[in-house]
């Protein structure tokens, strides 16, 4: 679905869409469009280099991308970043940390095109700047989620994804992928108990012969998590 916005007008992808970036406090289904993205895999941990270049890469490429359109009279807020965590084993084990899988997303609007990103691309290697690693542009659609928004530290977001597995266990369902992780609150300006930070896991519905199924493969991820 396109969102349009009068010519000069800028676009505020928090107003236009919130159900990616609020959440209340306890586990809720939602069930999310397609979207547009920028995005950058890697892998390790989140304080590691990788991890910090493709942050850089993300907003290096948005800030471009929005400047470029601004002259043009489209202009848009550059929102947070999102990601997404391989930090279980096929087996079900909690990976050591430099293990950990990651793929970041950063929302664009939707008129955002390839040809723009490659022109983006242009224009940063022009001066320079071109990314530390890899940017594409993605339209995905994360369809059926479980939602919360955890209040404190990265640290202790063990609870809080408990009670989301808690949660789809009560419901009858399943995790399909990684969960996510929307970065509301920045950690440089806010106190660790303070910290805003919305948990997304995608799941599907198991089927009326699959839920004990189900119910056992949450289990099995709740119990190796430290």
């Amino acid at each position: 679905m396109a969102i349009a916005t009068a010519h000069g007008e800028k676009l505020d992808l928090y107003k236009q869409r919130p159900e990616f970036f609020t959440a209340r406090k306890q586990p809720m289904l939602v069930d999310l469009p397609e979207a547009a993205f920028l995005v950058v895999d890697g892998t390790g941990t989140p304080d590691g280099p990788m991890f910090q270049n493709a942050i850089g890469a993300l907003y290096y490429a948005a800030y471009t991308m929005k400047f470029a359109g601004k002259k043009l009279g489209h202009d848009f807020k550059v929102p947070t970043f999102e990601g997404a965590w391989w930090v279980f084993s096929d087996a079900g084990e909690y990976l050591p940390r430099e293990q950990w899988r990651w793929q970041l997303h950063m929302m664009v609007p939707d008129y955002i095109t390839q040809a723009d990103l490659e022109a983006t691309l242009a224009e940063l290697a022009r001066k320079g700047k071109s990314p530390a690693v890899p940017v594409r542009l993605e339209r995905i659609r994360q369809g059926l989620c479980v939602q919360v928004m955890h209040v404190g530290s990265y640290a202790a977001e063990t609870e809080t994804i408990e009670r989301m597995l808690a949660f789809m266990k009560e419901q009858g369902l399943r995790p399909r992928g990684p969960h996510h992780e929307v970065y509301i609150g920045d950690p440089r300006r806010t106190a660790p108990e303070r910290l805003k930070t919305l948990l997304k896991w995608p799941v599907e519905r198991a089927k009326c012969g699959a839920l004990r199924e189900a119910a056992l493969s949450v289990e099995k991820l709740l119990a190796p998590m430290p």
